[in-house]
């Protein structure tokens, strides 16, 4: 499914581009799709006994994302193209989208799970950081600060450049972020309903200590204003 997905947005975004730049970043989505894909589908229904097996699923993942943007930046670069990277069409703006839709389905995966703990939760953390970062990347690589594109052409809307309004409507993907206060009572009682005695402890994770429905938005705004 995550494959059948990605290629769908490989020729939607890249579909006037060459034949060889098109099959080699569509492979790449292809693949990553397909691990972030696994990782998901065990991210939301394997027990918390074993939850160590979506951490390294997820390390996986990681790997093929760094392995498959190299072997698909490397031969592009050297190839004469008409094509930016982060312009319209660009391989790598491309790659980022689909990593980023990817990364974000993990987060709702786990966040959505139906027991959690603070391995769940810490994971889901950093794939929803992971999947803001690369939605950041793709909007400033494509339309920078002041919203010029890679054909030097001038995005706004109501005068406002589009990189500063794709900021604000990239924030709430923060929102999905899950903080530890008010979740240790579930917690205890996810893990006497699954029989564990001691939670896995996810090596790829991100704790917020802190955060609460009251102060849900307060990572989406200090994000929007560091950016």
């Amino acid at each position: 499914f995550g494959s059948g997905v990605s290629w769908f947005i490989t020729i939607q975004s890249m579909g006037q581009e060459g034949f060889f730049e098109l099959l080699l970043t569509a492979l790449a989505c292809m693949v990553v799709s397909f691990f972030g894909t696994v990782t998901c589908v065990l991210g939301y229904f394997l027990e918390l006994e074993n939850f160590d097996e979506v951490d390294q699923m997820a390390k996986i993942w990681i790997g093929a994302f760094v392995l498959f943007g190299v072997v698909t930046g490397a031969p592009l670069t050297f190839v004469s193209t008409s094509m930016h990277a982060f312009g319209a069409g660009g391989w790598l703006a491309t790659y980022f989208a689909v990593c980023a839709l990817a990364a974000f389905s993990l987060t709702m995966a786990l966040k959505f799970r139906p027991t959690k703990n603070q391995s769940t939760r810490g994971l889901g953390n950093a794939s929803c950081v992971a999947s803001y970062v690369l939605a950041i990347l793709v909007l400033y690589g494509r339309y920078g600060v002041s919203g010029l594109d890679d054909t030097f052409a001038v995005t706004t809307l109501f005068g406002i450049p589009a990189s500063i309004i794709g900021t604000f409507l990239a924030a709430p993907i923060l929102l999905a972020l899950e903080g530890e206060s008010g979740s240790d009572r579930r917690s205890r009682v996810s893990r006497i309903s699954t029989g564990s005695t001691r939670p896995p402890s996810a090596t790829i994770s991100l704790t917020i200590k802190k955060l609460s429905d009251s102060n849900r938005v307060a990572p989406a705004a200090a994000a929007t204003y560091m950016v």
